[in-house]
């Protein structure tokens, strides 16, 4: 349960107390504590009804998706044999883009364990391809 629902549900039974509060002794005191509780509840309901929050951490990974997508060099990595053969040195754009983009402040996440993940991938990244171009490959155009 969130915490804006356990919010809404102990407002609705002060709002109840103060309302059977209300009836039993006509006052000023537990008028007021009814007009705070029903206040307090229509503002509870006002903010969740504005939909969900922004997941900063969701939309950076959706970028990371579209920058490193599984079928583009992800995929040519796992299905071609790179063992000594020249291959198009465009088929690695995607590595050399998310190492290139995804070292800065505005690509790190919230959420510490994909910060981490994120960081060790790039570290392996940035080592694969100082592999590769530092060997003299022979890359086809």
């Amino acid at each position: 349960m969130s915490l804006v629902i356990a919010l809404k549900i102990v407002d609705l039974a002060a709002l109840l107390f103060a309302v059977a509060w209300l009836a039993r002794s006509p006052d000023w005191e537990p008028a007021v504590t009814c007009l705070g509780c029903l206040a307090t509840l229509i503002t509870l309901e006002i903010k969740s009804a504005k939909g969900p929050r922004r997941n900063p951490d969701k939309e950076l990974f959706q970028e990371f998706l579209r920058v490193l997508p599984s079928n583009g060099s992800i995929e040519f990595i796992k299905t071609y044999n790179m063992a000594g053969f020249a291959f198009d040195g465009r088929k690695l754009d995607d590595l050399k883009r998310f190492v290139y983009e995804w070292n800065d402040a505005e690509h790190k996440f919230y959420d510490t364990k994909l910060e981490k993940k994120r960081k060790n991938l790039l570290e392996l990244t940035d080592r694969y391809l100082g592999l590769y171009c530092s060997q003299d490959i022979s890359y086809a155009s």
